[in-house]
């Protein structure tokens, strides 16, 4: 299935411009894309869930509550794209924003099955993530690659990595993000679920929280957080088996 070059407009806040309706186990909705498509003033752009091989590339959201939602109801999702996308969320720097959470991408967040099936094999790569009421990214995920991608202007953290295994958070540039309090740019919480074998590196952030490290109701281990331009603050209690370096 591909969906190619549509213009989506006034979608309204609680609807989807790209959604399904129906899940059933062990059926996933398999191989689509979504690729150089506009919208603006919408709610979600793409609200699929049961899916195997999900794209979505080269798309311009503006005035948009959230870029993609997800989560896992009968199946585990596996093959996320996020590739060259540019979200421009409704945060305008408001007090009153603080009663939203709209996300570039949530999955798995809280609410919405946390402790369930986690989403597989996603990679989000070269995004330009802006103006998020909530975080620019909150998700449990196992075998994920966040990298290239550019976040400015986020109320809440900038990535909210709260489960999952085998991650990489690289390369990725931070300006004026976590504008409220007691947020951070990059912020490990093991509140979703356990999170181990994770690599925080080469990142470069311009303002204030740069990374925080935090165990919440499950295990946290095997963390590596090294060559980033922000300091690492670990809450964990522990440090056996992480490798903090050369963070500035």
């Amino acid at each position: 299935i591909t969906i190619d070059k549509c213009r989506f407009t006034n979608i309204g806040s609680s609807c989807a411009c790209v959604g399904n309706h129906s899940y059933s186990a062990n059926y996933p909705i398999l191989n689509v894309t979504i690729q150089n498509c506009y919208a603006n003033n919408i709610g979600d752009f793409c609200r699929l869930r049961d899916f195997t091989n999900l794209v979505l590339d080269n798309n311009k959201v503006s005035n948009g509550k959230n870029f993609y939602v997800g989560y896992s109801v009968e199946t585990v999702c596996r093959g996320l794209k996020l590739i060259n996308n540019d979200f421009s969320g409704l945060f305008r720097g408001s007090v009153d924003d603080t009663i939203s959470d709209e996300r570039f991408l949530a999955v798995n967040v809280t609410g919405l099955g946390d402790n369930s099936l986690h989403f597989q094999n996603v990679r989000i790569i070269n995004n330009r993530i802006s103006n998020c009421k909530g975080h620019g990214i909150g998700a449990c995920i196992d075998d994920c690659i966040i990298s290239n991608n550019t976040f400015a202007d986020i109320l809440r953290h900038g990535i909210y990595y709260h489960g999952g295994n085998n991650w990489v958070i690289q390369n990725n540039i931070f300006s004026q993000v976590g504008m409220e309090a007691n947020r951070y740019c990059i912020y490990v919480n093991s509140g979703g679920d356990s999170i181990n074998n994770g690599i925080i590196t080469d990142n470069v952030i311009y303002n204030r929280n740069p990374i925080s490290l935090n165990k919440g109701s499950y295990n946290i281990s095997k963390l590596i957080v090294c060559n980033n331009i922000g300091t690492v603050t670990n809450n964990t209690g522990s440090s056996e088996t992480f490798s903090i370096s050369n963070n500035i």
